[in-house]
C-alpha cells in the first residue's frame, strides 16, 4: 500500500526526477515519501512488479497493463458519478520508443501519447 501511496503522491506532486522524492532538501517538500519507504525498496518493487505472465505474450501491445485496465473498468461501475461530467482529450509528451505513441505533424512536440480523461 505504501508503494501505491508513493505512486499517487508522485502523480500529484510532480518533480523532474524520480529520485528527487527521497532527497532531504527543504524546497522539495517530500519528507512524506522518504518516511513511507526507502528509495531502494521503492525501485526494487517497481523493477520486479508484474501484472501479467511474460511467458504467454500475445499480440496486444498493451498486454503488460491489460489486466489492470480491465480491473479498473470493472471497479468503475461502483463509482458515484454525477450527471455533469466532462470527457476531454490530453496529449502527453514522450520521447522514447513505444508502439502506442502518436505522430502529430503540425505540433511543437511531434511524438505524444493520446489519452481520454474524465
Amino acid at each position: 500500500m505504501r508503494f501505491l501511496g508513493v505512486i499517487f503522491y508522485s502523480g500529484h506532486h510532480i518533480l523532474p526526477r524520480e529520485k528527487t522524492y527521497w532527497e532531504n532538501a527543504p524546497d522539495t517538500g517530500t519528507t512524506l515519501v522518504s518516511q513511507a519507504m526507502s528509495r531502494k525498496r521503492y525501485f526494487d518493487i517497481k523493477k520486479y512488479l508484474h501484472c501479467n505472465d511474460n511467458t504467454a505474450i500475445d499480440s496486444d501491445r498493451s498486454y503488460k497493463v491489460r489486466r489492470i485496465y480491465t480491473l479498473l473498468n470493472e471497479v468503475q461501475q461502483f463509482g458515484m458519478f454525477s450527471e455533469h461530467l466532462s470527457i476531454d482529450e490530453r496529449m502527453v509528451h514522450y520521447f522514447g520508443r513505444h508502439g502506442c505513441k502518436m505522430y502529430m505533424k503540425g505540433k511543437p512536440v511531434k511524438f505524444r501519447y493520446y489519452h481520454w480523461i474524465l
